[in-house]
């Protein structure tokens, strides 16, 4: 019981800070953000709905960037090295990495 009272009082008297978490929790919750936006941007239905909401409020006219470089109907060929679909969901994972990185800093 004891150790309940001066583990309510040291939190009471320093605060909820990163250094009184445990070492690896900064970590994991990075790790855990990347996993889940990576299982998000995989499903592909997300980015769409994301591409589809930005070109109607956000960047008007830029409905077909999703498309860009499918290949054409009744075709089996890919005009081009990339497609819009891949570019967002590379710009997608690089953006999230990027806050996992926070993430994962903010506890150092």
């Amino acid at each position: 019981m004891r150790d309940i009272v001066d583990a309510i009082r040291y939190l009471t008297h320093n605060g909820p800070v990163w250094r009184a978490l445990p070492a690896l929790l900064p970590a994991a919750v990075g790790l855990a953000v990347n996993a889940v936006s990576h299982y998000a941007a995989d499903r592909r239905r997300p980015l769409l709905s994301l591409a589809e909401w930005l070109s109607a409020t956000v960047i008007p006219g830029k409905d077909g960037f999703w498309h860009l470089g499918a290949p054409r109907p009744g075709c089996d060929d890919n005009p081009c090295l990339g497609t819009g679909a891949y570019a967002l969901d590379q710009s997608w994972h690089i953006g999230w990495l990027f806050i996992s990185a926070l993430v994962i800093a903010g506890g150092a």
